[in-house]
């Protein structure tokens, strides 16, 4: 018989929910995916952000206030749905077909989440996964609507589609 103590098995419990990576379909209505896509259509990019030291910038980045339609419907489904800490950034991501962004984490500490904003019916050969590394590349196929969370310390990374923009919009809390 085994015996686990009460403090082991809330450190476990822990580190389960930390090192997840939790996917959310449907929280988003059509309407509201149309209205995120069409304010997304609107907004001036700039050229993307390094994923780490001595890289090369990649894709492009708008940033996302508080004011915008995006951010408020996405913010109250989140605030609806999970109990997160302290935003401390929100914007959006638009990778170029073929480009090849690099692995990164964001922060040692937080949750990432991720809003995947294309409205075309997913086509697997078309790519545009983000791709998640802890032991070895597991994907999270970015489907309309789709929102993923997860630990801002695991290792990721988007990938482009082959032919058409892709659009993220990334919240991050403390």
């Amino acid at each position: 018989m085994y015996s686990i103590s009460t403090v082991r098995l809330e450190r476990f419990i822990n580190y389960l929910i930390h090192m997840s990576i939790k996917i959310i379909d449907n929280l988003i209505t059509k309407k509201e995916q149309k209205i995120i896509w069409d304010e997304l259509q609107t907004k001036n990019y700039l050229v993307g952000e390094t994923d780490g030291p001595g890289l090369p910038p990649t894709g492009s980045v708008a940033t996302l206030e508080k004011k915008d339609k995006t951010f408020k419907i996405i913010n109250k489904k989140l605030s609806n749905f999970i109990n997160i800490k302290k935003l401390y950034r929100s914007y959006i991501n638009c990778f170029f077909p073929n480009e090849n962004p690099y692995f990164h984490i964001d922060k040692d500490k937080g949750t990432t989440v991720l809003y995947y904003a294309n409205l075309e019916k997913y086509e697997l050969d078309e790519g545009g996964e983000t791709q998640f590394f802890k032991k070895e590349i597991k994907g999270i196929l970015p489907l309309p609507g789709r929102i993923v969370l997860f630990n801002s310390n695991i290792l990721h990374k988007a990938t482009s589609f082959r032919s058409k923009n892709r659009y993220t919009v990334a919240f991050k809390y403390d």
